[in-house]
């Protein structure tokens, strides 16, 4: 058997160029790698969540298009996996059930199942029928999550941080597509990922490594750590830095991460300030394009910065007073506030 898939695999790679060109093996070896990742998570569906895990960094990369995205694929693969597991195994199933327990599971399931419902009243059901695959999407990925047991949580957090800090080097070798941010404007984003987001998940990374990692693996988390800043800090993204300095402040509010947490953050702020600080004066290019998004916040009267959003929070108040209980309907929010929004300008 092993000597016939290899001279198969031998005779596919010799005519891969009659059909792909010069890129033929290489699309080749994606095609077979591709067949080797869906067996190996048909036959463990825990592949499939580290896998969903730490490709998080990339979705953009492997997203072709609205419906050709591999991120849809691997969760379908992931999910068809751990339904024949919850009918094989007794102790998964019990582990599942228990899990129904968890109000955050029902919270979440309610809010898709709204989001699903809202298609009746909603002015652009595409739309709504897009963002409500989104949430269902989210939904399933968090009982993925939370199925996982203790060491394999930690194999999808470690594998979230490595392939995080991958990320920020490989965003200067990916291809980006015509229109992405970084292409238009130079803010990074691996492979056309939004700035915002891409700089949201490294921040998870960050936290992760840093109050994860740092008490076995301290050297790891000092390594990674800046890694992680410049990732945010080239993203030129407000919302990442914002959530990269102000988590940890609320995180002391909770009373069990606060005593965990204690003095592991003055160090933190210390790091990331020295981080920023190289970062500027190393890469004058990234630092200028951060910092002049960061002063355009003094501008109280541009459109892109306080002006604009006070007009799109008096348009998000009047849509909310024209429609309290049902909503606009899942991924209408932005249309619906255009007309109300323009009332602030």
């Amino acid at each position: 058997g092993a000597l016939l898939l290899a001279l198969a695999v031998g005779a596919a790679l010799a005519y891969s160029q009659r059909f792909g060109g010069d890129n033929g093996p290489y699309i080749l070896l994606g095609f077979l790698l591709a067949i080797a990742a869906a067996v190996a998570i048909l036959l463990q569906w825990r592949v499939g969540a580290l896998l969903l895990v730490a490709t998080l960094p990339y979705s953009a990369t492997i997203n072709f298009g609205p419906l050709a995205s591999g991120a849809k694929v691997l969760s379908l693969l992931t999910f068809v996996s751990l339904v024949m597991a919850l009918l094989t195994y007794q102790k998964l199933f019990e582990r599942f059930v228990r899990l129904w327990e968890q109000p955050l599971v029902l919270a979440v399931l309610a809010f898709v199942l709204w989001s699903s419902v809202s298609i009746l009243w909603a002015s652009d059901k595409g739309e709504t029928l897009r963002a409500t695959f989104e949430f269902l999407g989210l939904w399933g990925l968090m009982v993925v999550i939370g199925l996982l047991e203790r060491r394999y949580l930690l194999l999808a957090w470690a594998g979230l941080a490595f392939s995080a800090a991958l990320s920020v080097p490989a965003g200067y070798i990916l291809p980006l597509p015509e229109g992405s941010d970084m292409a238009v404007s130079g803010r990074f984003g691996p492979g056309g990922a939004g700035p915002n987001s891409y700089a949201c998940i490294v921040a998870i990374a960050f936290f992760a490594v840093y109050f994860g990692l740092l008490r076995r693996h301290r050297m790891t988390a000092f390594l990674l750590a800046p890694v992680f800043v410049y990732g945010i800090f080239a993203t030129a993204s407000r919302t990442g830095l914002i959530a990269l300095v102000a988590t940890p402040l609320l995180a002391l509010f909770v009373p069990r991460l606060g005593a965990r947490l204690g003095w592991r953050i003055v160090p933190m702020y210390v790091l990331g300030a020295a981080a920023i600080a190289v970062i500027v004066l190393a890469i004058p290019s990234v630092g200028e394009r951060a910092l002049e998004r960061d002063m355009a916040l003094s501008q109280l009267q541009s459109e892109e910065t306080w002006s604009g959003r006070w007009s799109q929070w008096q348009g998000a108040l009047d849509v909310t007073a024209s429609h309290p209980i049902l909503g606009v309907g899942a991924g209408n929010y932005a249309e619906a506030t255009l007309g109300h929004s323009e009332k602030g300008f």
